[in-house]
Order: C-alpha cells, then sequence, then structure tokens
C-alpha cells in the first residue's frame, strides 16, 4: 500500500495509511452492508416496502407504495438522483458545502411531491436520494431503538470490521489525521450531508478501505459473514446482460 502527499497545501503533515479522506458515494456500500447486516439478523427483509420503516405519517410518492429496501439499494427505485428543491437551496454553496442546509425533514417532506422517473424494479437509474431514504429505513427498523445512521453503521458494520479510521464525524479521531479539501489552492469546509448521510456521509482511510475490500472478496474470513452472503444475494437486472449490485456498479 502507497500513501503519499501531506493533509494540506500549508501547514499540513504527510499523509499515511491511516489518514482519512471523504470518500463521498463509497459510502453507499457501507450502506448496503448495513441494509444486508440487518436483514441476517432478522431485523427486516430484503424486499420489505420503503414505507414499513419510516416515519409514521410519511408521504409517499405516487406508486411509492411498492418500493422496497431492495429498489433503494439497488437504484432500481425510479427516485431522482436528488430530492426535489435540493439544487435550488444547494447552488449558493455550491463549490463549498451544497447539502449542509438540507437536512432529514426536507428529505422527508420532498418525498411526497417526487415524481418516480420509472416503476420501481424496471430501470438503473442512479439515486442518491434513494440510498438516503434507505439510511432511514435501516434506522427505523434497528432493534435497539431510535438511533442516527452514523451510530448504528458505527455499531453493526464498522466496529464488527475494525474499521478504526472510518465514520461519519468531520474531525479526525484524536492521534489520527484528516486531509483538507482544498479547490484551486483554497481550503474547503468539511463536507457535511446531514439530509442524506446514508448515500455519502463517511470518511475513511486507505487502510481501512482495503481492510474493507479485502472481507468483500473473501466473506469466509470477515467476522460478520451472514450479512455478507447477504449483501451477495441483492441485485437487479436490466435486461438479459446487465446486474447491478446492491450500491456496486
Amino acid at each position: 500500500m502507497l500513501v503519499r502527499g501531506r493533509t494540506a497545501h500549508h501547514g499540513g503533515v504527510p499523509a499515511d495509511t491511516g489518514t482519512r479522506f471523504e470518500v463521498g458515494s463509497l459510502t453507499k456500500t457501507f450502506t448496503a452492508l448495513l441494509l444486508a447486516e440487518q436483514a441476517a439478523r432478522g431485523e427486516l427483509d430484503l424486499h420489505d416496502p420503503l414505507a414499513r420503516h419510516l416515519p409514521a405519517g410519511t408521504a409517499l410518492p405516487p406508486n411509492g407504495t411498492v418500493l422496497t429496501l431492495t429498489h433503494l439499494a439497488t437504484h432500481t427505485s425510479g427516485l431522482p438522483r436528488l430530492p426535489p428543491g435540493l439544487l435550488r437551496s444547494a447552488a449558493p454553496r455550491l463549490l463549498t458545502n451544497p447539502y449542509a442546509r438540507f437536512t432529514t425533514d426536507d428529505v422527508l417532506h420532498t418525498l411526497a411531491r417526487t415524481r418516480l422517473r420509472a416503476a420501481p424494479g424496471t430501470r438503473v437509474h442512479y439515486s442518491n436520494f434513494g440510498v438516503g431514504l434507505l439510511g432511514y429505513a435501516l434506522t427505523g427498523a434497528a432493534s435497539l431503538g431510535h438511533t442516527s445512521y452514523p451510530a448504528l453503521l458505527d455499531d453493526r458494520v464498522l466496529m464488527p470490521f475494525y474499521l478504526r479510521d472510518t465514520g461519519c464525524t468531520t474531525t479526525a479521531p484524536t492521534g489520527g489525521t484528516q486531509v483538507t479539501g482544498h479547490w484551486r489552492r483554497r481550503v474547503r469546509p468539511p463536507f457535511h450531508i446531514p439530509g442524506l448521510a446514508a448515500a455519502g456521509a463517511l470518511r475513511s482511510s486507505a487502510r481501512d478501505l482495503l481492510t474493507f475490500v479485502e472481507n468483500l472478496l473473501d466473506p469466509a474470513s470477515a467476522e460478520v459473514p451472514p450479512a455478507l452472503r447477504a449483501l451477495c444475494s441483492m441485485y437487479s437486472a436490466r435486461g438479459s446482460a446487465c446486474r447491478v449490485a446492491a450500491a456496486w456498479r
């Protein structure tokens, strides 16, 4: 493993294998594994309706009653890439923190006025919105009661896999290092995505990501093999030659 560079243009320290980076949409693969873990535990079924695990009274889009957790994980929900209204609110912070002011309440409120682009299960369409909603469903299904997506992921996936550098916090653990984002050599603030955390909030290191991939490639060696088996059972078909695994493209 080779890691080079420094954590910032000015005043940074050398990066190493434990240095944390914002990993963006790689978060989705962890969310899919969390879904599989909860299915293996018996807290939910992979084909449960989305509505079953959302807060009571959450309104769904037209035809949304047939949306399932697997639809969300395999990008076949028919939901658009982003929730309605997010781009408008993000415009003033497009190069800094576009998602920062789009909250949990915003996500759930926009669901009712969302128009599905295709019938669920019939078409692959990449959706941050869909995987973000999946995070809410997973916390709603968790047997330990109401909790946050970051806390649930830490308990069910990150700690069992010994991924000590990985998490949704915007600062590195004590004694660790984290890179500072830049745009044209100008410092950018830590990325915040409160409303769609399950789609892109994670920070991780080269060391942890390598461990994560090794476990996925060799499930028998992992601490949570039932979850990995459940993960491998989730895929969507598009035509006869294209399969999309849960959160993996």
